[in-house]
């Protein structure tokens, strides 16, 4: 693929301006004078040089390496927790440990091909051989963030021999330009980004890997589709389909895309198209133009480039993440056919790596660690043979703190989907009295029966709870939503029940519910919960999912297929699972501000059911 161009723009650092350039020699054969000149400006030794009296004491008691960021970068937060426990079964194995002395620097301007000025930093290794090149990663931003989010892991990178590039993408931080998620001019900053570290460090241009968070996972991910020398990426709650995201199974996400449209008005440079896109996907509205935009920033569009180049993808995504949900990325990793690996754990957006960036233990990031040394300084570390999928597993069994060192069990699975994993149907049978639930059943039901249900205002009781708030507390602090099933309003919603379950069930995958349903009105969204529930009715909620169409035929009857998010639950011994359906809830958008009545249909010819992806016991 074609480099893209660009303009290369330095400043020194605040110590260049007060020392000048450092005593360490180009690299010969680096390149053209320009570079090699900028290299000489690259490494400025500030842990001797600082400005002033108080500035060199503090740098003496290793508390400061540049500016604000100082007591970050020196000062990590696991240190200030005391002991950890012993290792547990549970951790990841230690990455490699080079333990470099590490140069920082503060204040690099990258000029893009269009003149966007990209601001960035840079960790490296310090290396009394000139001639010595270093593989680089490059940390892109999440939203609201920038530049400085990575710099505990920057210089834990950079001492294990890493050249560490973190900039802000355009828009966020002091980069200017506008923010423009994942499209075009982003893939054009980040190509200008590869050409500076080129350009101006001591980097091996064959092994150059991209990791971020959220946001800067999404344009990781692309970059590799766009630019060949992107070797490998890890991807930390990212996205593969980004309509999917905001609009999976036509249901607007509102509170998500209210939250982004609201804090990029605060944090970022937004030109008018991304509000207006984001409106119209909430309101349902110019679905043409949001289409077109989705697609083009959306990695599942690439995957024949993918599968052309074949580089090594590592994806991290969290079960109960409400802003890019789970489903969709695990269907673009099925397809992708080179190297790759998929860790899926309990949290919200973001949350179960959120530790690591905090400088704490954290088992996904000493897996990206281990990811990155194999893939880009070929160490033999064994993570290719390690099983390629995990999960871990949600119990609900009391109170306990989860921050991402010791995550409790996880299923190791040879593939997804995995042989290991079998579909239990249940099926849907009717209540048989206006305050009584129906039937999960694993016979057919012989009932010809119908029960209606009405969306008019007010709540079942059921609810997926306060975005990230709710999945949050449920994540890390085990403390799920609960339900006491005896408060459930039928009017306005339908209760199944199963059989108890004798001894502990693991429901590791996405539930399919399918449903035979008429509505009063062309508009119409379902909100299905699945419950683990105890023999008194107390309710944990394992899972949900939506499912909203927008012109159906009224009062005709029609089948309705639709998944909830995929889970890895363990249902206790002793309880049973629960399946409450409503019209709405507050995480999404309804497609009418009119009331509906929408009727369940049962009968013997086609059967509703909910279809539970059951995991094989372990020996």
């Amino acid at each position: 693929m074609k480099k893209i161009a660009s303009h290369i723009k330095t400043t020194a650092t605040d110590f260049g301006d007060m020392v000048g350039k450092s005593t360490v020699k180009p690299r010969p054969g680096s390149g053209p004078a320009q570079a090699d000149a900028l290299y000489d400006t690259h490494y400025i030794v500030d842990d001797l040089q600082a400005g002033t009296v108080a500035r060199k004491a503090a740098v003496q008691l290793g508390l400061l390496v540049d500016d604000g960021v100082d007591l970050l970068v020196r000062a990590n937060p696991a240190r200030l927790l005391g002991k950890s426990r012993r290792k547990s079964a549970g951790d990841a194995e230690e990455p490699r440990q080079q333990h470099y002395d590490v140069r920082y620097r503060q204040k690099i301007d990258i000029q893009a091909q269009d003149g966007t000025r990209l601001c960035a930093n840079l960790f490296a290794p310090q290396t009394g051989d000139p001639g010595q090149v270093f593989p680089a990663i490059i940390l892109i931003n999440s939203w609201m963030m920038d530049k400085h989010q990575y710099v505990l892991q920057a210089r834990r990178f950079a001492r294990n021999g890493y050249i560490v590039l973190s900039y802000s993408a355009r828009g966020w931080g002091k980069s200017s330009g506008f923010v423009d998620v994942g499209g075009r001019n982003d893939m054009g900053d980040l190509s200008a980004v590869i050409d500076w570290l080129i350009g101006n460090a001591p980097v091996d241009a064959d092994n150059i890997g991209a990791a971020g968070i959220s946001y800067g996972s999404g344009l990781s991910l692309l970059g590799a589709a766009h630019d060949e020398r992107i070797k490998t990426v890890v991807c930390m709650s990212g996205w593969a389909n980004l309509l999917d995201a905001f609009w999976s199974q036509q249901t607007p996400r509102e509170a998500c895309a209210n939250l982004l449209v609201t804090s990029s008005d605060l944090a970022a440079k937004t030109d008018d198209q991304l509000g207006f896109l984001l409106n119209s996907l909430i309101k349902n509205q110019n679905m043409k133009e949001v289409k077109a935009w989705a697609k083009e920033r959306s990695p599942a569009t690439y995957l024949a480039e993918y599968n052309k180049r074949r580089p090594p993808i590592y994806l991290i995504q969290n079960f109960q993440d409400e802003l890019f949900q789970p489903n969709s990325v695990l269907e673009f990793y099925t397809k992708l056919k080179g190297p790759k690996r998929f860790d899926l754990s309990r949290g919200t957006h973001a949350s179960a790596e959120m530790s690591g960036m905090l400088g704490l233990k954290n088992h996904l990031w000493m897996q990206a660690h281990t990811w990155f040394d194999h893939w880009l300084m070929d160490v033999q570390n064994g993570i290719m043979e390690q099983p390629p999928v995990t999960c871990q597993i949600q119990r609900y069994k009391g109170f306990h703190l989860n921050l991402g060192k010791h995550e409790g069990s996880r299923r190791a699975l040879d593939d997804w989907p995995s042989k290991s994993i079998e579909p239990q149907r249940f099926y849907l049978g009717p209540a048989t009295g206006s305050r009584q639930s129906g039937q999960l059943s694993v016979e057919p039901t012989k009932a010809r029966a119908s029960q209606t249900i009405s969306s008019a205002l007010g709540t079942s009781k059921s609810t997926a709870g306060l975005p990230f708030i709710s999945s949050t507390i449920n994540a890390h602090l085990n403390m799920p939503l609960k339900l006491d099933i005896a408060k459930i309003n039928r009017k306005l919603a339908v209760v199944y029940q199963s059989n108890t379950f004798f001894q502990p069930t693991l429901i590791l995958g996405a539930p399919e519910l399918n449903v035979r349903i008429e509505t009063t009105r062309p508009q119409v969204q379902l909100i299905a919960y699945l419950y683990e529930a105890n023999a008194e009715g107390r309710c944990r909620l394992i899972t949900h999912g939506p499912v909203t169409r927008h012109s159906v035929k009224p009062n005709k009857p029609f089948e309705l297929n639709f998944e909830l998010i995929t889970t890895c639950h363990e249902v206790q011994a002793g309880h049973h699972l629960v399946l409450v359906i409503d019209t709405s809830d507050l995480q999404y958008k309804s497609p009418t501000k009119d009331e509906f009545d929408v009727t369940f249909h049962y009968n013997g010819a086609i059967q509703p059911a909910l279809v539970v992806p059951i995991a094989e016991a372990e020996l």
